[in-house]
């Protein structure tokens, strides 16, 4: 593909933000519906052309996008789409079975139309653009990774802990300099917000993208990194959550505006998109055996007993993955989505990864700026390293379960995975 292809990119935001009473995805102690909207939910389209090679980057504020939505999106535009999803747990769900209630399915149909739409409409107005691009640092995150003394590992805070600080933006501007759309992309997990909170909203990636906004007048994408063991460095008190979550985005949005002036011009085509299948193994069933205890405390706590455990899953967490049998055992297919834009290369993981394994992809990369984002197109759970995986712990032994997940990923799926990755990444730069 010529070097020297023009670079196309159009621009289109909608609302998704739900009716009352729909139930908000992301904790598992929620058991009522939601009680209003906070701040709207958007769905934000980036779609960028040369030539023949057309790709929509879709950053939405839910949760994690369910695979079967995920295909009816895809089946009804052109090009590849890319849904990077913000992770905030104030929003619904985004999958709705046959049988699930009719308000249910109502949302999931008005989501899918929304997204649509907007990326229609995006690629309705793209025109001759241009990229720039600049890389600093956020201090925002703190890996939740906490050790007690017993040695058991809990949600906390673990200021030791590593943690991906960076913070990359990039500008989409129009042949006369006028700004298109900024995309941000970063890594801590958008849970300032509790459990008792009952409002829908983007909790602290929404007012980071105001205060980016107001500024550019030009709408702002957030691409979440890999997030799976970081967490925001707040106190957990839920009588003061949104002042955090404004003071978090304050000042997320506070350094994006402090690196606007040191915005550098950047080759932005050819535009070269590759997707693979990841198949993460799993461990035997049996092994899972050894942490079911962890998940009896765990369900006694959230439902009062055991037994109500697997009919609320189903109820709350509706969604399955694809399990795949191989030579080896069994294993979860993953997709990973590989976006060459000249000088900068966005590396799409469909899982909570943990901040090392972006880590170990951004240092294994040639591009001049390498983006990661987490999860984007599904989400099959947390991936830990595998010196995190043999600590447990919620995001080892117990999420599997809400991601319906028959087992625990077994500890080399991290490096598995990021193999995979430079393997695609050298074949897009002719690397060896």
């Amino acid at each position: 593909m010529s070097t020297t292809a023009k670079l196309y990119a159009g621009v289109a935001r909608r609302i998704i933000s739900p009716p009352r009473g729909l139930y908000l995805v992301g904790y598992g102690n929620r058991l009522h519906g939601n009680a209003g909207v906070h701040d709207d939910l958007t769905a934000t389209a980036l779609v960028l052309r040369s030539n023949d090679e057309c790709v929509a980057i879709m950053a939405c504020d839910v949760l994690a996008m369910s695979s079967e939505t995920l295909t009816r999106v895809q089946s009804a535009v052109h090009g590849h789409v890319l849904v990077c999803c913000s992770h905030t747990h104030a929003a619904p769900m985004t999958h709705a079975s046959v049988t699930a209630p009719h308000w249910y399915r109502r949302y999931v149909d008005f989501l899918v139309a929304q997204i649509v739409d907007v990326i229609q409409l995006a690629e309705k107005n793209a025109q001759p653009a241009q990229l720039s691009c600049a890389v600093g640092a956020v201090d925002v995150a703190v890996n939740r990774r906490q050790r007690n003394p017993n040695g058991m590992v809990v949600i906390g805070q673990n200021p030791d802990g590593p943690v991906d600080r960076s913070l990359a933006v990039v500008q989409v501007a129009d042949q006369h300099g006028a700004v298109m759309a900024t995309l941000v992309n970063m890594a801590c997990h958008p849970t300032v917000l509790r459990p008792d909170n009952r409002l829908a909203s983007a909790d602290w990636p929404g007012v980071m993208r105001a205060v980016v906004e107001a500024q550019t007048n030009a709408p702002c994408l957030f691409v979440q990194g890999a997030c799976g063991d970081l967490g925001p460095r707040v106190q957990r008190n839920s009588h003061t959550q949104w002042e955090d979550c404004d003071r978090l985005g304050r000042e997320s949005g506070e350094a994006v505006l402090a690196l606007l002036p040191a915005m550098y011009p950047v080759t932005s085509t050819p535009v070269m998109h590759r997707t693979q299948q990841v198949l993460l193994p799993l461990e035997s069933p049996d092994e899972y055996e050894a942490s079911h205890h962890l998940w009896g405390v765990l369900a006694r706590s959230l439902y009062d007993s055991d037994w109500l455990v697997d009919p609320l899953l189903e109820k709350l967490f509706p969604w399955h993955q694809e399990i795949v049998e191989t030579d080896s055992g069994l294993a979860v297919a993953m997709r990973v989505h590989c976006l060459r834009l000249g000088d900068i290369l966005l590396v799409t993981l469909g899982a909570e990864a943990f901040t090392e394994i972006g880590l170990s992809i951004k240092a294994a990369s040639p591009a001049a700026y390498t983006l990661i984002a987490g999860v984007t197109n599904g989400c099959v759970g947390y991936l830990p390293t595998a010196e995190e995986h043999a600590l447990g712990g919620y995001e080892v032994d117990i999420a599997p379960r809400f991601y319906r997940v028959p087992a625990r990923f077994a500890a080399h799926a991290a490096a598995q995975t990021v193999a995979k990755v430079s393997e695609m990444i050298r074949g897009m730069y002719d690397v060896v």
